[in-house]
């Protein structure tokens, strides 16, 4: 039978503010709200319905070798993958204000973006102040219901003046840009608990893998492909983007950190949305 553990979601502040208790199914959204109001900021990633855990598991890979568990073969951690709790630093908030810029290209701006992409992060570094910078390829039926366009949202510790400017050299079919708050950031770039990408009722299908820089080649490949299925199948591409998520490491040295996919800091996934067959049905 599943195991639900959905109701174990609260914070605790720990030792003075150096690390919080979090229960397993806290969410991001309401950590970054109530650490903020005391204070303090966590590692997180950039969607606020997302479980902090992910981020204290270091995303879900380790450095460990890989074992198949269940009732036969190592019966005695079974319950060990159900983390009903979990503890992680914290830190003071720092800046009051973050700086987020959105950015809407067409495609015939790839090759100019990812080459800018990969000089804003810099021999496959990307600076703390910077944070992280996410993008994807999706159906925006505002601007073309035949082909993706272009999605980017980067988000830096601090104002805009100090913030990085590489991008806004390449002309934007559609710009958003201010300072807010962290507890705004996310709302902001349309990874709130509000947005679509957060809404229940839908089933995500995913798939994920680790780079170190972007190939352009590839990405154009990827994008005409995207295009091609836009075309033969227009409701399942309504709702799938191919994704692209690059944040800091720079204060993650490769002894600090247990993950073995330390060096690859991009994660590019395709990302599936379909309503899940249950939310179909009538009251």
């Amino acid at each position: 039978m599943p195991t639900s553990i959905w109701q174990l979601s609260y914070i605790t502040i720990r030792f003075g503010g150096k690390s919080a208790w979090f229960g397993g199914s806290t969410l991001k959204g309401p950590v970054v709200q109530y650490l903020w109001d005391k204070g303090f900021v966590a590692t997180a990633c950039e969607y606020e319905c997302v479980g902090m855990v992910r981020a204290s598991l270091g995303g879900g890979h380790s450095g460990g070798s890989i074992i198949r568990v269940n009732a036969t073969s190592y019966s005695d951690l079974y319950w060990g993958i159900i983390i009903t709790s979990y503890e992680m630093n914290i830190l003071p908030r720092g800046a009051g204000l973050w700086h987020y810029h959105n950015y809407i290209w067409r495609g015939n701006k790839l090759e100019l973006v990812f080459n800018a992409l990969n000089q804003l992060h810099g021999n496959d570094t990307i600076l703390i102040n910077k944070a992280y910078n996410v993008g994807n390829f999706s159906i925006n039926a505002t601007m073309s219901s035949e082909e993706p366009v272009l999605f980017w949202t980067l988000a830096y510790r601090g104002t805009t003046e100090n913030a990085e400017k590489i991008l806004n050299a390449i002309e934007a079919a559609y710009q958003q840009v201010d300072d807010v708050p962290h507890t705004q950031i996310a709302q902001a770039q349309g990874h709130g608990m509000s947005d679509s990408i957060c809404q229940h009722g839908s089933v995500h299908s995913t798939s994920t893998v680790f780079l170190q820089v972007y190939n352009l080649t590839a990405e154009r490949l990827i994008c005409e492909s995207f295009k091609r299925r836009a075309a033969q199948d227009a409701d399942l591409t309504a709702g799938t983007s191919i994704m692209h998520e690059a944040y800091s490491m720079e204060a993650v040295g490769p002894a600090a950190s247990a993950s073995s996919f330390n060096a690859d800091r991009l994660l590019m996934l395709f990302n599936a949305v379909v309503l899940h067959p249950d939310s179909e049905k009538g009251p």
